[in-house]
């Protein structure tokens, strides 16, 4: 994690017994902060429901919309701060 040169979105259920929120947080700590988007910590989730309690809450597809809008933002200031060099996000 700490060499990640990409993205990082952690979406983790609070509830999770098999993997326990700390480990989502310790990678978050890790990863190089140019690459930390907010994570997304699901109260009611567990392992395997966080889609299905995102679904009932209906933020499901809200959660991704947002996170890929932060990333075209970001993308248009890289641009625009270099507009010699092309990026990809």
């Amino acid at each position: 994690i700490p060499n990640i040169k990409a993205p990082l979105f952690l979406i983790h259920g609070v509830k999770d017994e098999l993997i326990p929120i700390q480990h989502a947080e310790e990678l978050f700590l890790k990863c190089p902060v140019e690459y930390r988007y907010k994570p997304h910590w699901v109260e009611d989730a567990g392992h395997n429901d966080i889609e299905d309690v995102l679904k009932e809450k209906g933020n499901y597809y809200m959660i991704f919309r947002e996170f890929l809008d932060r990333l075209e933002d970001r993308k248009q200031l890289l641009v625009r701060k270099n507009s010699d060099t092309e990026y990809s996000v």
